[in-house]
């Protein structure tokens, strides 16, 4: 049997007192094996309060004035490690898992609790270390791109578009605006060339206007908002900056080319108003008379006869009147027979307000000649167009009056 005291073996059955401690022996003979075992683990517990409480203690409110150590004393792995009692605090607290579920020693520091926050990793603890971070959360796509490189493709390819594209629209509008002007007051293949020349220079410098222009939307937003967190000044940056959206941009590529579009017809319908209603100047022959626009030249005239030419000299006019014998179809293919004609067309009739005209198109080496011939009081009136004179023959035609004192 064993001494319950310093657990010292004793053989001798007989023996009433231990001869180590003293202590009292009982006369039962107790199993060895249990009584050493239970007699140890109970010697083990320096704590009564930590054997009395069982494992689901964590299920049991706690007394708000427990200490730490009582706290961590009570855990339910506890009896699986052996406590040091050197442990510092936080040794302790990482020993107990389910310390998260339990008030914390108000002794605690806050940094210390927030530290060991169940919660901790859904907070945001990204810090920004430059304006780099702003910049590049407003940008968003593309950010190296545009940081690195010298040339934007994109500038280049839609111009002024790009600009808008990228939310940069004080740029973009004023770009667009110098470009439609471009291209009503040149036209043609000059405006497209000077159009691409403007896109190529905005290739170059577009990134560069662009960085410089965030950086001072990025430090505007930084002193309007003192009181802002890093991740909130990340977030403003985000929803004010990037790109417009795919449904906004093609917006921008359908309707303002229809505005420009609609602008340009407006323009070329004025154009022509002001050019039809410039002064133009009458001539008479014999029995008829025409009007002429106001940039014709008279070369020479007569009672008979009229040679006038366009300003540009681009545009000749010979109107006069014969009396001839033939029909008008006669005449005509007896003066188109020259072989310098390398084409001639047939001969057409088409009539306006009563007159009848006859006309013929040739085309040689020199350039395009139209003759048109109406039949007045016996005469033959015989209009001859060389040059580019499309513009102005239905014009002249159209104007041809008979004089009243004829009638």
């Amino acid at each position: 049997m064993f001494c319950s005291k310093c657990h010292t073996e004793i053989r001798d059955e007989d023996v009433k007192f231990c001869p180590r401690c003293g202590q009292k022996i009982e006369n039962k003979r107790t199993n060895n094996r249990f009584y050493f075992a239970s007699t140890f683990k109970s010697s083990l517990n320096e704590h009564e309060d930590q054997y009395n409480y069982s494992k689901d203690y964590s299920d049991v409110e706690k007394d708000e004035t427990d200490t730490h150590q009582e706290q961590y004393n009570y855990s339910k792995n506890y009896s699986d490690v052996k406590k040091d009692t050197t442990d510092e605090h936080n040794t302790q607290y990482n020993y107990s898992k389910d310390y998260s579920d339990v008030k914390k020693d108000t002794a605690d520091e806050h940094n210390t609790q927030y530290s060991y926050s169940s919660n901790y990793s859904q907070i945001n603890t990204d810090t920004v270390t430059s304006d780099e971070d702003y910049i590049k959360a407003y940008v968003k796509t593309n950010y190296y791109s545009i940081k690195n490189k010298n040339f934007n493709i994109g500038a280049l390819i839609f111009g002024p578009f790009y600009c808008l594209y990228r939310k940069v629209f004080p740029l973009g509008l004023i770009v667009l605006f110098f470009e439609i002007c471009f291209l009503f007051t040149v036209g043609g293949d000059y405006a497209t060339l000077i159009e691409f020349f403007i896109n190529l220079f905005l290739a170059f410098k577009f990134n560069e206007i662009y960085l410089k222009r965030v950086t001072n939307i990025v430090e505007t937003i930084k002193n309007n908002n003192p009181d802002k967190t890093s991740r909130e000044l990340i977030k403003i940056c985000s929803n004010k900056g990037g790109t417009l959206s795919i449904k906004s941009f093609i917006a921008i590529l359908v309707i303002l080319p229809t505005i420009i579009s609609i602008l340009d017809v407006i323009f070329e319908y004025n154009e022509y108003i002001e050019n039809n209603t410039e002064a133009s100047t009458n001539y008479t022959i014999r029995d008829i008379t025409y009007k002429a626009p106001s940039n014709f030249n008279e070369i020479n005239s007569s009672e008979l006869h009229t040679y006038l030419k366009s300003n540009d000299n681009k545009c000749y006019l010979n109107a006069f009147s014969i009396n001839y014998s033939g029909d008008i179809k006669e005449y005509l293919s007896s003066n188109t027979n020259s072989s310098t004609y390398t084409y001639k067309s047939d001969i057409s009739t088409y009539e306006h307000q009563g007159k009848k005209w006859e006309f013929i198109n040739m085309r040689s080496s020199y350039g395009n000649k139209n003759i048109y011939v109406h039949e007045y009081n016996k005469y033959y009136y015989i209009f001859t167009f060389e040059g580019n004179c499309n513009d102005y023959i239905n014009e002249i035609i159209y104007s041809v009056e008979y004089n009243k004192k004829s009638e």
